[in-house]
């Protein structure tokens, strides 16, 4: 695989000055041109497959944006909650909450942006950060449930992947 070919010019002795000319001069250049050369290849293959799927993106995104408004609507009504219209606009000032430079995973500025869309609605400030807080708990645990499954298929840990770049290299 190509970043198993990067990291062959990363070694100790390959960096410049530790090891002899033919090392730097040699077996160097070739990796990294092949690198470049077949990097640019996925990247422009990759480039005409998200082009060509336009239809596609829109309904995945559609989906993903209906997904989270469903997810806020029922948090909300787990908390006796239960407007669809509060559920669309707390999702939208999320949104762009999470527009704002903020720690990994957003916490904080994903839940203050919660409580302040539910504010609007004259919801308690209690009330609302027990709902952003849940709301949050659930994003980031079915992200890291979807995750975990996905790299468990793509990979096992033994350090031989069965993924898409298994076997090369």
């Amino acid at each position: 695989s190509l970043w198993r070919t990067l990291l062959e010019n990363h070694p100790h002795d390959s960096i410049s000055g530790c090891g002899i000319d033919d090392v730097h001069d040699l077996d160097m250049p070739p990796r990294f041109e092949r690198v470049r050369t077949e990097g640019a290849a996925i990247a422009g293959e990759l480039a005409a497959r998200l082009a060509g799927g336009g239809g596609q993106s829109v309904v995945w995104s559609a989906l993903a944006w209906g997904t989270a408004w469903v997810q806020i609507w029922l948090t909300q009504r787990a908390f006796g909650l239960g407007s669809w219209t509060a559920a669309l606009f707390v999702l939208g000032v999320a949104a762009f909450g999470a527009a704002v430079p903020s720690s990994p995973g957003a916490v904080g500025v994903y839940e203050l942006s919660i409580v302040a869309g539910l504010s609007a609605f004259g919801v308690q400030r209690e009330t609302a950060v027990s709902v952003a807080l849940v709301s949050h708990a659930l994003v980031l645990g079915v992200t890291s449930a979807l995750g975990a499954l996905a790299l468990a298929r793509d990979c096992d840990f033994a350090g031989a992947g069965t993924g898409a770049d298994a076997g090369t290299g």
